[in-house]
């Protein structure tokens, strides 16, 4: 998948790649999970595989691709990497997505709560225990927070406190994942730690680095 610029969005991890044309295992299956693969407008998805599973979109609720995307792989048998660019992503500046101070950026966490809650119903917990929890660390607790600080102009600090105490509750040892520790780079571990330990602060402390920042570039 390219932007609309050409820019490659996703570069494929080579564990992922190592799958194509397999049948999966359980390890191969949580990499699946794991790993980024361009979100469900990258990948053509088995009707059959779709209507087995029974897993649908939530209804009323933004972000509902998180929750399906994430939890189909847990019911894919075989796996397949095309290496032609076969999709093109337009950035819109208006989109439901990019807009500011709307309430529906709160359904992230609402989102990553009914699909830990239904990955447990199902009995997938255990069975990709790592997936979920690097899931839950970088996009329920970090992007979530990352989300609430660029996209309001008073940011919900409250909020933004609470999904990193509930990141420290469900998975306290977040930051020892093994996909964490892959994926992450040092860059992304620091701003993570500091976070984690003083996320209000942090979060304040924002816009004066942000300026800082945009003063020395110039």
């Amino acid at each position: 998948m390219r932007s609309g610029g050409g820019i490659p969005l996703i570069q494929w991890n080579k564990k992922l790649l190592a799958l194509d044309g397999k049948i999966l295992d359980d390890k191969g299956r949580m990499d699946l999970i794991a790993y980024p693969v361009g979100g469900i407008c990258c990948g053509l998805w088995k009707k059959s595989m779709v209507e087995e599973s029974g897993i649908i979109f939530p209804e009323h609720l933004k972000y509902e691709d998180n929750y399906w995307s994430s939890l189909i792989k847990c019911f894919l048998k075989k796996v397949a990497f095309l290496p032609e660019i076969k999709y093109y992503y337009r950035q819109n500046s208006v989109s439901t997505v990019h807009k500011r101070n709307v309430s529906y950026h709160f359904d992230r966490v609402e989102i990553e709560k009914k699909l830990l809650t239904d990955v447990k119903k199902l009995g997938f917990y255990n069975k990709y225990y790592q997936a979920w929890e690097y899931i839950y660390t970088f996009r329920y607790a970090f992007n979530t927070y990352w989300i609430y600080q660029e996209q309001f102009d008073q940011r919900p600090l409250l909020k933004m406190r609470q999904v990193i105490i509930d990141l420290r509750k469900e998975f306290p040892n977040w930051n020892k994942n093994k996909y964490y520790m892959e994926i992450s780079n040092r860059k992304g571990k620091c701003f993570h730690y500091l976070v984690s330990k003083a996320p209000i602060l942090m979060a304040l402390c924002y816009p004066i680095i942000k300026k800082a920042r945009h003063r020395r570039n110039k």
